[in-house]
């Protein structure tokens, strides 16, 4: 028997050799839309066959003659040779070509979601070599919520607002296709809720020596907001309830640091709190500082407002350099380098999002000090 690639790399030719009383080999196994080829080795024989399907008979031929067949159908076909039937014969069978591994994934257009809210559920097929067809059942543990639903360029959606308050484990199971092998996702755990959404767009500024402006956004679902205020050690007051999504705190010390947060109050409950956000009562001379000389006084208010920050993260305050600045004093590289340290570990002690710095290694006598590095600390404190 030869094994013969054809032009295709999916497909294959085989060769089965006719001989005086025998086929060669009489059993062969090959994929579907493969071809075989009989090659007489001997006069006087034939490969026949009279049934469907995949029904056919070469005639009876000489030495040398050759025959083929494609083979479409997956099955198993057994054939003759005529004038010695039936001790000659020989079977082919047809196997459908291996599928193709396919990776199902899920993803939910919010989640959580509330109670009532329409929820999409994505699922998305790939596998390599083309694009999967077939169908996508989405289950909610065993129950199927969205069945059957087609596949369109590899997605399928299922759309849902009845999803009852709890977690929801939802997977995808795609039913594979003639070229790509069936696959299941991994488990999407939805949280459905009555409370209200978390506050976004949260920020706390001092606008002068004894206020603090705190603003978030409106959050879906949400009666009114609660905002609580810290002086440190991790402890935390409620301030007035307010229907309003801003508030302002009167009445601060000058000079300290303050942390606060927000949550959304609803009918059934409230949110998680936003992340916390400091605000600092020292108001920095020449705020925008675009065109503005750095000065000792710029330097000096950036000390009092990192110390602040210490001490809200309860280090305590720090001495710095050249303490206190006076004018004429040169501010340099290490002014702008022991502030950064400073204030990096209060903020990691709260904790707080680490601050990325312009000039992140600052090197005496090589890189100027700028309006930038004086702007990014204040940042870092209010």
């Amino acid at each position: 028997m030869g094994l013969v690639f054809s032009g295709s790399l999916s497909a294959a030719t085989y060769t089965v050799e006719i001989h005086g009383n025998f086929f060669s080999p009489s059993q062969l196994t090959i994929a579907q839309g493969d071809t075989v080829t009989w090659v007489w080795m001997a006069s006087g024989h034939s490969t026949t066959r009279t049934a469907q399907p995949e029904s056919w008979d070469s005639g009876v031929q000489s030495v040398g003659h050759q025959f083929s067949r494609v083979f479409q159908t997956v099955g198993q076909f057994q054939y003759v040779c005529i004038p010695h039937s039936p001790h000659m014969n020989g079977t082919i069978t047809v196997e459908a070509p291996p599928k193709t591994d396919t990776t199902t994934t899920l993803a939910s257009s919010k989640n959580p979601s509330r109670v009532g809210e329409e929820v999409t559920f994505t699922a998305t097929v790939v596998g390599a070599g083309g694009t999967p067809t077939g169908t996508v059942t989405f289950f909610d543990g065993l129950s199927a919520i969205c069945t059957n639903v087609t596949l369109s360029g590899g997605s399928a959606l299922c759309v849902k607002s009845n999803l009852v308050e709890g977690d929801h484990s939802i997977t995808a199971t795609y039913s594979g296709d003639s070229t790509f092998s069936d696959s299941t996702s991994a488990a999407l755990v939805q949280k459905v809720t009555s409370l209200p959404d978390i506050p976004s767009g949260f920020s706390a500024t001092a606008v002068s020596a004894s206020e603090v402006m705190v603003m978030w956004n409106a959050a879906e679902g949400a009666t009114g907001y609660e905002v609580m205020r810290s002086s440190g050690n991790g402890v935390y007051d409620a301030l007035p309830m307010t229907g309003a999504t801003s508030l302002n705190d009167g009445g601060r010390s000058a000079n300290t640091s303050y942390l606060y947060k927000v949550r959304a109050i609803g009918t059934s409950g409230s949110s998680d709190f936003t992340a916390p956000d400091p605000a600092t009562t020292t108001i920095f001379t020449d705020p925008v500082l675009a065109g503005a000389v750095i000065n000792a006084i710029h330097v000096t208010e950036l000390r009092t407002a990192v110390n602040a920050m210490r001490v809200l993260a309860g280090l305590g305050t720090t001495t710095f350099a050249d303490d206190p600045l006076t004018a004429g004093t040169v501010v340099n590289a290490e002014h702008i380098t022991a502030l950064r340290t400073a204030l990096d570990a209060a903020r990691n002690q709260i904790p707080l999002t680490p601050l990325s710095y312009t000039d992140t290694t600052l090197s005496a006598g090589v890189t100027p000090v700028r309006a930038i590095h004086l702007l990014e600390l204040r940042v870092g404190t209010q």
